[in-house]
């Protein structure tokens, strides 16, 4: 099963961050459980370790997204799913990509910590909880 990461869960994990990390490890302790992520999730979640200058943190980064195998495309087609997303929910502009790379990319859950993100009916929502 496919279960894409919102930028959140994966600062959870690899900044192990109590209580929010268990919860994720164990949501994706299933059997045949594939993690999934675009490379905005790789830009949002880099963004603060370059800030910081804080290149311990970017390797554990990068070594995770490595881990991963490949980033789901964000082409012309997430980008018109992200714009009829946008405009049927109100979502921004991150959220619509996120979602809609993980949709296009035919993934069966979306795992995020924004409520507000439950609003979308075209995949599921797994809301991590504590």
């Amino acid at each position: 099963m496919d279960i894409y990461l919102d930028s959140a869960p994966v600062i959870y994990l690899v900044e192990n961050v109590v209580p929010w990390e268990p919860a994720v490890r164990a949501f994706l302790a299933g059997e045949a459980i594939q993690p999934r992520v675009s490379a905005l999730t790789l830009m949002e979640c880099r963004v603060e370790p370059i800030r910081e200058g804080n290149n311990a943190l970017l390797e554990d980064y990068d070594e995770f997204f490595a881990s991963l195998g490949f980033l789901l495309p964000l082409d012309a087609r997430v980008f018109e799913k992200a714009t009829q997303l946008r405009g049927r929910h109100n979502f921004k502009t991150p959220d619509a990509l996120h979602l809609a790379a993980a949709i296009e990319g035919g993934c069966q859950i979306f795992l995020t910590n924004d409520t507000q993100l439950a609003h979308c009916t075209e995949i599921r929502i797994e809301v991590i909880q504590p």
